[in-house]
């Protein structure tokens, strides 16, 4: 949720602000666009999309992988396998299709314990 939340914040800063657009890629995707264009994928930022992949979603991914020049592909970090299938496809498409850099990046949220903050005692 939280990198969601993120997203949806940069998603509405100006071009300006940021220096970069966001599109929202669906099924019918503009391949002229995104021969150049470096896509940022937090789709499985929240929930596993690879283990249950439908239609529309394939043609997308298939489309961003055949087309982008380059591939940031967040996910929720963890324990859970169903989002690390992303290493997978990456390695297979840039053995395919080496016109494509891809990169995984795994983000957990940070939970501190009392024993990770130092204390000051004052007498």
């Amino acid at each position: 949720m939280w990198i969601s939340r993120a997203a949806r914040k940069v998603s509405a800063r100006p071009r300006a602000q940021y220096g970069i657009s966001c599109l929202f890629v669906g099924a019918n995707c503009d391949s002229t666009y995104l021969q150049r264009t470096f896509v940022l994928s937090l789709v499985e930022s929240e929930y596993p999309l690879l283990s249950d992949l439908k239609d529309e979603s394939f043609a997308t991914l298939s489309c961003i992988v055949t087309k982008a020049p380059g591939l940031l592909w967040v996910i929720n970090g963890g324990e859970n396998p169903r989002f690390y299938l992303i290493d997978g496809l990456a390695r297979v498409a840039q053995t395919e299709f080496n016109t494509i850099m891809i990169v995984t990046l795994a983000l957990e949220r940070y939970k501190a314990s009392s024993k990770d903050h130092s204390t000051i005692q004052t007498r």
